[in-house]
Formats: structure tokens, C-alpha cells, sequence
């Protein structure tokens, strides 16, 4: 099981395991916890009866402690034997020169786990990580900065002064790795509610629903519209004030069509993967990377990659500053492949599928019609949609002043 820092250092030090039967044991722990002697794994089984560890070079000190006053002589303690990196070292014979390599690679591994040599964003869209890791070094998390003495409240709240989109940011250190996570704001329109503004069709389409929350609807149901005719009108008549400008706001949904085409030869060039494979090393230590695989050499022409780094952690959240990064290396050829007419409808059709997965996410389809046509080159392929969405594109009225 991993250790953390704090055990390494009980490891190092020495314990004891130390059982108290008494009616006193509350009175013995106040009397512990007023000397400042350390204890830990406290477990009170019950009112008499209480059991913890102590640091070995403590334990004189607590018997001093158990006979300072009558009522705690009354009391049982047992002393266990040590237990740590001294006892181990007796009772396996191990070589002083282990023992020195243990003692350096402890301190190594608190040295290199006080500073921060890796930072990882996540949940960053509306920025570049070079514009944000700029923010954060000049609040002093960079690779290099110590782990500790940050005041992450305040990180926090420059960040999010500095920049608009992020709503919320967290700073973790996990080891030597800063793991910055961030909640980005929804970025309002760039038209102010309180600028006056026409609302007009973003396409061609018909009327199926009009809910106009303000202005003056210049379109009926059902009826056709052409892009970039006025849909709502900003100009709005008042019978108390008169004319004014208004802040157009409404959803109109339209029955629109959406045409793709693809085109299919029956005979073309792609890469295939051959199944052979080749694979690289590299060790990160400190941000620098030394390649492990001093002979292999890439042999292909064409290949996909496909990079896994491994980092270094003692338990969950101490993650050192040496990882392992294996990239395996995908060779491809360029192979011609020919299609039938069934197959190259069929290979239209999926690019007709991945067309629609994104470009008509959370777009209601009301029909769906294929056509092919056979050539001689190859199959030429249609895909005619009708769909109903918002059709509504916002425009801010030009107002000119005159004196």
C-alpha cells in the first residue's frame, strides 16, 4: 500500500503501539494533549479501555506521565514493541549502504515533491492555455514554484476578475501537479437587452409558431419568409407614449430544408492500418524528456499515433515529477479500394449520418429523403431534410441623431 509523506516520516522516526486500561484514560489523554505529546490512530474501545501510536523517542515521556499523578498509577499501560525503519534494518541485517539509499530517496522525495512541476487545465474552451498558464504564473503557479504558501482564495478571485468567461476556478496540488479545473460563464449576446433591435429570418423557411415576448410581429403562421426578411419589428407603437425603440425579443420556429451532397467513386486511394505496429519511450523527470528508445527508428511512410503518459504517484493525490509516456506508432499503406453500387450508397449514407450528428444537434427532423444517382465515375449522392428550428438572428437598429 502507498504511503504518504507523513507515514514515510513515522516510518523513518520510529513508533509505538500503546494500550491504557483504566478509569482515568480521559484524564490521561488531556494530560497527553497538554504536554504537546503527539498521538495518532486513537481508538477508544470503551470508558476504560484506549488504544494509540505513539513516536518511540516520546514513549519515556508518557510513562513519566502515567506515574505523575495517583489516580493515573491506578491505570494499565502496555508498551508494544518499536516498530519503523531502525527496527527493520536490525531485524533484516540490511547493509548501511541500503539504508543511506533509503534515507537519500526519502529526502528526494520530499525535496521533488515541493514544487510544482506540472500543470494541467481542465474544463478550458474559451481561452488558450497559454493565455491562462500567463494569468497563473504571475500569481505564482508555474512549473518551479513551490507547492505550499499560495493563497489560492485570492488566485481565485484574480482570475476571475481578469477574465470574464470563467465563472469559477480551483487550484489543487496534487504532489509536484497543479490541477487547475475551470467553470467557464455562458458569453451573453453581443447585442445589450437594452439596445434597440430588429429580430429577422436567418433562412429560408415557414411559419409554424410565433411567441414575440416584445416588438411588433410583421409575420403571421404558416405563412413563407425569405432570409433576411423582418421577422419582428423593434419599433414598437405604444397608445400611451406613442413610438418607441424597443429591445426585440421572441422565438419563431419555421419549417426549414437542409440539402448535403457526397459523391463516391468506385474506385479510390485511402490509408489502411496493416496491423504492424511499433512502439516508443520516453521519460519525463522535472519537465525534461529523455528518450528511452535509443535505437528504434520510425520505418513508415504513413501512421497514425497514439500517445499514454504514466505518471509517478504515491497513493491518490501525491503524483511525483516523473512519468512515462509510451507512443505507439500505427503503420498505414495506401491501398486502392473499390466500391459497388451498394457499398458506395452505403458509405454516402454514414457520411450523410456524421454530417447531421453535428451540424443538427438538438434540430427536431420532420422529413428525410436519400437520392442516388449512378454515373459512370461513380455514385452521386442527395440528402434532402425538413427541418423545424429557431430562425430568429438578431440585429441592433441603427439610429441616426439629428440636431
Amino acid at each position: 500500500m502507498a504511503k504518504n509523506i507523513g507515514e514515510i516520516g513515522d516510518y523513518i522516526v520510529g513508533w509505538r503501539e500503546v494500550d491504557v486500561v483504566g478509569y482515568y484514560v480521559e484524564e490521561f489523554l488531556n494530560l497527553i494533549k497538554d504536554e504537546h505529546v503527539e498521538l495518532w490512530d486513537v481508538l477508544k474501545t470503551d470508558q476504560c479501555h484506549v488504544s494509540f501510536k505513539v513516536h518511540s523517542f516520546a514513549t519515556e515521556k508518557l510513562l513519566e506521565l502515567a506515574e505523575s499523578k495517583q489516580s493515573l498509577r491506578e491505570m494499565e499501560v502496555t508498551v508494544g514493541e518499536t516498530n519503523g525503519l531502525i527496527e527493520d534494518i536490525l531485524k533484516y541485517k540490511l547493509r548501511s549502504g541500503l539504508f543511506v539509499g533509503f534515507v537519500f530517496f526519502a529526502v528526494m522525495l520530499v525535496v521533488m515533491t515541493s514544487f510544482i512541476w506540472k500543470i494541467e487545465i481542465l474544463g478550458l474552451t474559451s481561452l488558450t492555455e497559454e493565455v491562462l498558464l500567463k494569468s497563473l504564473e504571475n500569481n505564482g503557479i508555474f512549473i518551479g514554484a513551490m507547492t505550499s504558501g499560495h493563497d489560492f482564495q485570492q488566485i481565485k478571485y484574480n482570475i476571475i476578475q481578469e477574465f470574464d468567461s470563467i465563472a469559477y476556478i480551483t487550484v489543487n496540488i496534487q504532489g509536484c501537479k497543479a490541477v487547475v479545473e475551470v467553470d467557464e460563464s455562458v458569453i451573453p449576446p453581443e447585442v445589450s437587452e437594452k439596445t434597440p433591435c430588429n429580430i429577422y429570418a436567418k433562412t429560408d423557411g415557414q411559419i409554424l409558431l410565433i411567441e414575440a415576448y416584445k416588438g411588433a410581429p410583421q409575420v403571421e403562421k404558416y405563412e413563407a419568409v425569405k432570409k433576411g426578411q423582418l421577422l419582428v419589428g423593434g419599433i414598437y407603437n405604444s397608445k400611451v407614449i406613442g413610438y418607441r425603440l424597443v429591445h426585440s425579443d421572441a422565438k419563431i420556429l419555421a419549417r426549414t430544408r437542409r440539402t448535403y451532397t457526397e459523391f463516391c467513386p468506385y474506385e479510390t486511394t485511402e490509408l489502411v492500418e496493416t496491423g504492424q505496429k511499433d512502439v516508443f519511450y520516453q521519460l519525463k523527470i522535472f519537465g525534461l524528456s529523455i528518450n528511452l528508445s535509443f535505437f528504434n527508428k520510425i520505418n513508415y511512410v504513413f501512421y497514425e499515433s497514439i500517445s499514454e503518459e504514466t505518471e509517478l504517484c504515491l497513493g491518490k493525490n501525491t503524483v511525483l515529477p516523473i512519468s512515462i509516456v509510451k507512443t505507439e506508432l500505427c503503420e498505414q499503406v495506401e491501398r486502392t479500394v473499390t466500391f459497388d453500387e451498394e457499398s458506395a450508397k452505403k458509405k454516402i449514407s454514414e457520411a450523410f449520418d456524421e454530417k447531421i450528428r453535428i451540424d443538427l444537434h438538438g434540430i427536431e427532423i420532420e422529413e428525410k429523403e436519400e437520392l442516388f444517382t449512378v454515373t459512370d465515375e461513380g455514385i452521386y449522392g442527395v440528402l434532402d431534410l425538413t427541418v423545424i428550428e429557431d430562425i430568429c438572428e438578431v440585429r441592433e437598429i441603427e439610429v441616426e441623431i439629428t440636431d
